[in-house]
């Protein structure tokens, strides 16, 4: 059975413009964090390519949340790191976040053509599919962030094959799913012996289907901002 949407994979080092609806996709962990914090009650996420940016907006809104890492590393001066375990059993009701992160907001960053913007993880993995679905796109393009050198990024093309075989009508095996994020090369790091990559993080990341809503990016004002679309 061919897709009926014409689906198109790269990753951040491609360089090209993209001027097809987009998925950017970070399970470990930007957009994993992000679901979280909307499942905590955050109204909004402004995702921003560097920090200078990020603290530029705090001081145009100081009750906006800063939350975001620099190589995994929490970022002196941010409220939140980049973990989803901290954002369970919050009520973040109505609050205003700003994130930066290594990998998943520069996906955004890098496609300001991009007609149309999802965040892509695990958690809300049929949402998303139902949300393009939905909006009858013909074609997506699937930004991997994580791929590097080295082999690096395994979690991100699971997650992408997931969403392409849903596209498809396919079935997947999800106990697959789990365990290449799981053995991915930065899943592996999740073990205990550093503090800034908790091991509870992999089984936040790996709930597939926890969350009924996508996540859309509208531009406004010239920022990158995330809002949950339920279904």
């Amino acid at each position: 059975m061919e897709p009926d949407v014409i689906i198109q994979r790269i990753n951040l080092s491609t360089d090209m413009q993209i001027t097809t609806p987009l998925v950017v996709i970070d399970v470990l962990r930007a957009f994993t964090t992000a679901a979280y914090i909307f499942a905590a009650g955050a109204e909004d996420i402004t995702l921003v390519s560097t920090v200078e940016e990020a603290f530029r907006i705090k001081q145009q809104h100081p009750d906006y949340l800063l939350a975001g890492e620099s190589n995994t590393l929490p970022i002196e001066g941010f409220d939140f790191g980049n973990s989803p375990s901290d954002f369970l059993n919050v009520n973040l009701k109505g609050k205003h976040f700003v994130q930066r992160t290594s990998c998943g907001t520069q996906g955004v960053a890098q496609a300001p053509l991009a007609p149309s913007i999802l965040l892509g993880n695990l958690c809300c993995a049929s949402a998303t599919v139902r949300y393009i679905q939905n909006h009858n796109w013909q074609s997506v393009t699937f930004n991997e962030t994580g791929i590097r050198t080295g082999g690096l990024g395994d979690e991100d093309s699971v997650c992408a094959d997931l969403l392409e075989a849903r596209l498809s009508g396919k079935q997947f095996d999800l106990t697959e799913v789990v365990r290449r994020v799981k053995e991915s090369e930065i899943g592996k790091k999740f073990n205990g012996s550093r503090p800034d990559l908790p091991p509870g993080d992999i089984d936040l990341a790996t709930a597939i289907d926890r969350f009924d809503f996508a996540m859309q990016v509208t531009r406004r004002d010239g920022f990158a901002i995330a809002t949950p679309v339920y279904f």
